[in-house]
């Protein structure tokens, strides 16, 4: 048998290296109450730390797809695969400024709309639920 590319070998040592999976189940709980710490302990002017945060858990979590997609034969397409894709791009929600914009978006009748407000706070719900079961794989 022909011995597995090299970038195969790295990623498969690096999906399963104690180190990177404390690294990852760390940011995984940041990802989890970031938002909960941003909104209970800091005023607006903090928000732009935790977008420059949660979008750098956003490429983390992005990087670490790819090294499992690369290293577990049977990760990439898989349900944990989808598992953290969802969890991942769900972080998007996190984001002072989308939420922002979601929140105060105008219906279609050039009215303000409480239910885009609703319909965040549900999303952010969803994608914080998808992000608990990520923990619990961990």
């Amino acid at each position: 048998l022909k011995p597995a590319p090299c970038y195969i070998q790295i990623s498969r040592r690096m999906a399963e290296a104690p180190a990177f999976i404390i690294c990852m189940t760390v940011l995984t709980v940041f990802a989890l109450t970031s938002n909960d710490i941003r909104l209970i302990a800091t005023n607006k002017s903090a928000d732009i730390v935790f977008d420059v945060l949660v979008l750098l858990c956003l490429f983390i979590f992005s990087l670490e797809m790819v090294i499992c997609s690369l290293g577990k034969s049977d990760y990439f397409l898989g349900f944990f695969f989808f598992l953290d894709l969802f969890s991942t791009i769900s972080l998007i929600l996190d984001l002072s400024w989308v939420t922002d914009a979601i929140a105060s978006g105008v219906s279609s009748d050039g009215e303000y709309s409480s239910s885009n407000a609703r319909s965040a706070k549900t999303a952010r719900f969803g994608a914080r639920a998808g992000r608990v079961v990520r923990v619990i794989r961990l």
